[in-house]
């Protein structure tokens, strides 16, 4: 077991444990938007370079909304395995939020089809909130 995997499983018995602290956070939909159309392009082609840069920040930005108080500066602060506690239970998270939201992520991507994805005001600065 590498030194990761205790925090890993620490975040993955939390997600587990707090549903209470889910609600009221998540993802902006311009961020949803542009990660389904990177989805959606990276099905179609492999995605240069500067376009799997922007899709996976767009990603962890996702994730990091589901972690109340969590910023991508203080996630950039953090060592290896805690961000990658904090990583796991935002995607834990966001998988929980994804089926529970499952009609309005067909709407956006049904919306989004074909349109460039637009890159959201502030991307580089972290989650709203």
């Amino acid at each position: 077991m590498g030194l990761a995997a205790p925090w890993v499983m620490l975040a993955a018995a939390t997600a587990a444990a707090d549903p209470i602290s889910q609600q009221a956070i998540g993802p902006d939909d311009a961020d949803l938007r542009v990660y389904l159309e990177c989805s959606r392009i990276a099905d179609e082609r492999l995605l240069a370079f500067d376009e799997a840069g922007i899709c996976s920040r767009v990603f962890l930005r996702i994730k990091l909304s589901f972690v109340p108080g969590m910023t991508l500066d203080a996630f950039d602060q953090l060592s290896p395995e805690k961000k990658s506690a904090v990583n796991t239970l935002g995607y834990l998270r966001y998988l929980d939020w994804k089926a529970a939201n499952a009609t309005k992520i067909k709407d956006l991507k049904t919306r989004g089809q074909g349109k460039p994805p637009v890159i959201p005001d502030g991307f580089f600065q972290g989650p709203k909130g």
